[in-house]
């Protein structure tokens, strides 16, 4: 069996300088092979970042150090402003560490607030202004939602411009889970396995087509207690691992750190999955 790759989602707030390297030893020590941290940390705006250079400079050599693979996540909003003021404060973080690759998150409905439909023109905008950065890793990642009705126009034509920059990395949120107070979640399609296969069906044929270079599958760490016949807990989170390699997928993300970091059933269940011959996908 091909080695896996387990990543996470490392949201929240950043730590205090002299807490750095307990916190990326904390992630380390759960299984975690690539790391990519969540640069608004929640707070709004959500295009902004929250860490400051110094800091994510020091968090990404700490990862780093101890063997992870290290990606910065942007949450990139559909207007002209939105990415002039991320594309400069990417430039300034740079200047202090260059991660192994930069994820932009292109969710939400509006244009004002995420990715909205304007995406489908801005793309181009946003790779052209990629484009000017020297220090720009050379690897660059998409992750969106899985829509009932298909990849949405707007990350499909982000994905097609950074394509023209970078080699990208499709992310696809294959999130199975079930939350009693969002109805949506209560849809068929949120259970354990067919979330990941409604999925990589859609973003598997975009390797082919050239414009994905790979797909590191997104999965859920939390909100695994289903309904009957549903699988739950731990039996859920490797139903969904393993449709995610029954289709040659050795590349998966949780989302997120602050859902498993204290759960022990989890990072005990990460652990066994990255020890079968796991190594960072770097």
């Amino acid at each position: 069996m091909s080695s896996l790759s387990i990543g996470a989602w490392i949201d929240g707030l950043p730590p205090q300088m002299p807490q750095v390297q307990a916190w990326a030893t904390k992630i380390a020590q759960a299984g975690v092979h690539c790391a990519t941290i969540v640069l608004n940390a929640g707070v709004e705006p959500l295009h902004l970042p929250r860490w400051d250079a110094a800091t994510l400079a020091l968090a990404t050599e700490a990862l780093r150090d101890l063997g992870l693979e290290v990606w910065w996540s942007f949450w990139i909003v559909a207007t002209d402003m939105a990415i002039e003021e991320q594309v400069a404060a990417l430039e300034g973080l740079l200047l202090e560490a260059t991660p192994d690759g930069i994820e932009f998150d292109a969710e939400g409905k509006y244009d004002d607030a995420g990715w909205g439909p304007n995406g489908e023109i801005m793309g181009q905008y946003m790779a052209e202004m990629l484009m000017q950065l020297t220090a720009l890793p050379g690897r660059l990642a998409v992750t969106a939602i899985p829509p009932v009705a298909g990849i949405r126009p707007q990350d499909m034509a982000l994905m097609e411009a950074l394509a023209q920059v970078r080699p990208v990395e499709g992310r696809p949120q294959a999130y199975s889970q079930y939350q009693k107070n969002k109805a949506w979640t209560h849809h068929h399609l949120f259970r354990p396995g067919r979330t990941q296969t409604h999925s990589l069906e859609q973003w598997l044929p975009l390797i082919g087509d050239g414009v994905l270079s790979n797909v590191r599958c997104g999965l859920m760490a939390g909100f695994q207690k289903f309904p009957k016949p549903s699988p739950t807990g731990v039996d859920a989170l490797r139903v969904s691992l393993d449709t995610v390699r029954d289709y040659d997928i050795h590349e998966v993300s949780y989302w997120s750190w602050k859902l498993f970091r204290d759960r022990r059933d989890i990072t005990g269940f990460l652990k066994r999955m990255g020890s079968m011959g796991a190594t960072p996908s770097v």
